[in-house]
């Protein structure tokens, strides 16, 4: 019976646990030196180089993978052969020939081709798309001769639904005697792929693996002029949602009514209105107008305008809000006359049914011209932009799908000045 997949992957990759503290015994004299200490992934990477194996580095964005490629370049140059580093991107490529070539100055030279452009293609590290490789190995390229490793970064574009047979291709081309040290962000299926670099090439691969972020990655969400934090290190902030679902309530909340206060003054007492009592027929903790007496012309209260609903709140100069009933109907009785009476009015009960019968969702916009939707995007950028300054946060990218709307934007923001004076002088430098 034909062997199951984890015993087929077994067979070819290898997660690579070596003890790092050998480090120094295993490669006592390395092909370049680092001006810090490698991380323990980089030092497992950088020993399976030495050995000439493949070697499969899985690692986050940022955390040192482009120092095992510069190993390996610096391993073949030492050996007086070549390197060829590829990349997914023409602007990745043109990124790594200005790092390469300030790297290797003066040990090797370093050359770069892509479908625009050819600059010392017989150079003993050559950057260049994947693309153009598979090309030479197609056409059996002669430059390939002296080529004694391939280094792919961001090897997992070989899951890409269109591009991806261009690395599966280049793999399978290579010369056996190539090493390949295949760069790739942490995915899940990585030992699944070295396997199938192992079986297709027959011979192992060792997959370096870490999950450690040296460049902390966060999402904030900017909505409505607040930032909200989405992920970060503690993971992932399902809360945030529900306050931007909170602000965008608040800022189509109708206007709340104003509360009207009334004041009569009476001149005699009784004056003719009874309180609200509590559901247990105790007093209530406020003065409640319930019934107003207006069959006796002797009582105020009617003829004054007083009616059932209104709340007491003053009585002469005396705030009474926080007494209790009987405390407020012992000030009503001991109070000088005349005596002023401020009363709050509640909002009337159409009022209430009005605002009830009120969508809930906000009524939507009007529609608006290109010109005015851009402007506001332009706006809630630059304030966007005023935040990250603020925070030194700065600086930032800022995609925008459009070489039009690029060029609108920097029109847009004459006044947005984050550059100091030295900045300044470097950029105009640059222009010039």
């Amino acid at each position: 019976a034909a062997p199951n997949t984890s015993r087929r992957l077994r067979e070819w990759a290898f997660d690579d646990t070596w003890d790092v503290a050998a480090f120094a015994e295993e490669v006592p004299e390395p092909a370049m030196d680092f001006p810090f200490e490698l991380d323990a992934f980089q030092k497992r990477a950088v020993r399976r180089v030495h050995r000439e194996e493949h070697v499969l580095v899985a690692a986050h964005t940022s955390a040192g993978k482009t120092a095992v490629a510069e190993y390996a370049i610096a391993h073949a140059l030492k050996q007086g052969m070549r390197a060829i580093y590829t990349s997914p991107i023409k602007a990745l490529s043109n990124q790594k020939f200005r790092e390469f070539t300030k790297r290797f100055e003066g040990v090797g030279s370093v050359g770069i081709i892509t479908g625009d452009v050819a600059v010392n293609p017989d150079a003993g590290c050559v950057i260049m798309t994947t693309e153009i490789l598979r090309s030479m190995l197609y056409r059996g390229d002669q430059k390939l001769n002296t080529v004694k490793s391939v280094i792919f970064d961001e090897v997992h574009y070989v899951n890409d639904a269109e591009r991806g047979v261009v690395w599966e291709e280049v793999i399978i081309l290579l010369p056996d005697e190539v090493s390949m040290i295949m760069l790739s962000a942490t995915v899940p299926n990585y030992r699944e792929f070295a396997g199938w670099v192992g079986r297709t090439k027959l011979k192992a691969v060792y997959t370096v693996h870490t999950t450690y972020r040296p460049t902390p990655l966060r999402h904030f969400l900017h909505f409505s002029g607040q930032t909200l934090p989405l992920m970060d290190a503690d993971g992932f902030h399902v809360e945030a949602f529900g306050k931007a679902a909170e602000i965008y309530k608040e800022k189509f909340k109708p206007p709340a009514r104003k509360v009207r206060h009334l004041c009569f003054t009476f001149e005699s007492r009784p004056f003719g209105m009874l309180p609200m009592k509590g559901d247990t027929g105790e007093a209530a903790s406020c003065y409640v107008v319930e019934k107003v007496n207006h069959n006796d012309p002797s009582k105020p209260a009617w003829r004054l305008g007083v009616r059932p609903g209104y709340v007491l709140i003053r009585v002469g100069s005396r705030d009474v809000r926080r007494l209790a009933l009987e405390q407020i109907q012992q000030v009503t009785k001991e109070v000088d006359l005349p005596v002023v009476l401020e009363f709050e009015v509640p909002p009337k009960e159409r009022d209430k049914e009005k605002d009830k019968e009120k969508p809930q969702e906000p009524p939507q916009p009007k529609p608006q011209t290109r010109d005015s939707r851009e402007r506001a995007e332009t706006q809630r950028l630059q304030r966007l932009l005023r935040e990250l300054e603020a925070g030194s946060l700065l600086p930032a990218t800022v995609f925008v799908f459009s070489r039009r709307r690029v060029e609108a934007i920097a029109g847009e923001m004459p006044n947005l000045d984050v550059c100091t004076a030295e900045e300044k002088s470097k950029v105009h430098l640059f222009l010039k």
